[in-house]
């Protein structure tokens, strides 16, 4: 008889529909943890991803729905905090759910990257 560790494939796995989903239950834990964790100097978990170049939980944060229950302010810190780090992918990912200012522009002007200008540019501003 074989045991299933929980490590790797098996062919019990696909009798247990759980095993699937993890990676959205995983998700889900992170987004409670988070919710749950005091504030750190006021600092949003989005932008403590932001700040660690941390793509996958940056989009995941944003499949959640958190950038809607940000600030305009907290929203443009992201997006200068994205431009300063010159994520050009958190950027634009960023960029689908907030709107940028005519001061996003002259910072990815002012960081010489086309990648980012580019981005800010094709959203456009307001």
């Amino acid at each position: 008889s074989t045991k299933s560790t929980g490590r790797g494939p098996n062919a019990n796995d696909a009798a247990n529909p759980s095993v699937s989903q993890l990676p959205y239950l995983e998700l889900e834990i992170l987004q409670l943890a988070d919710g749950a964790l005091p504030r750190l100097c006021g600092t949003h978990p989005l932008r403590l991803a932001i700040d660690a170049q941390q793509e996958q939980l940056v989009r995941a944060y944003l499949m959640f729905d958190v950038a809607e229950t940000l600030s305009p302010q907290q929203q443009s810190a992201c997006i200068a905090q994205a431009i300063d780090k010159r994520c050009s992918g958190i950027l634009v990912m960023l960029l689908d759910h907030m709107r940028p200012s005519h001061q996003h522009l002259l910072a990815a002007v002012h960081t010489q990257s086309p990648e980012l200008v580019e981005a800010v540019l094709q959203v456009g501003g307001p």
